[in-house]
């Protein structure tokens, strides 16, 4: 009895779509495109600079020419 199928399986045909399934699903091969966060960076002369980047190590790698970083802080306020 272990090993029998369900008596509850779904036994539509292949040409009705499930009605919970969205009707247009992205290609696999289309990735969704990253998330961008907010985040602070302070550099050691006391100068900050707001900047977009997907992790601090890439907000710190793409702005560590600038000068001397201290700290990255994501950026959690709302603007008003």
């Amino acid at each position: 009895m272990a090993n029998r199928p369900s008596r509850r399986l779904d036994r539509r045909t292949t040409a009705t779509p499930h009605p919970e399934v969205a009707a247009e699903q992205p290609s696999k091969d289309q990735a969704p495109p990253p998330v961008q966060y907010p985040f602070r960076i302070h550099f050691d002369d006391g100068r900050t600079k707001d900047v977009h980047a997907e992790n601090a190590a890439e907000a710190r790698a793409r702005h560590k020419a600038i000068g001397a970083i201290t700290k990255i802080k994501i950026i959690r306020e709302k603007d008003q």
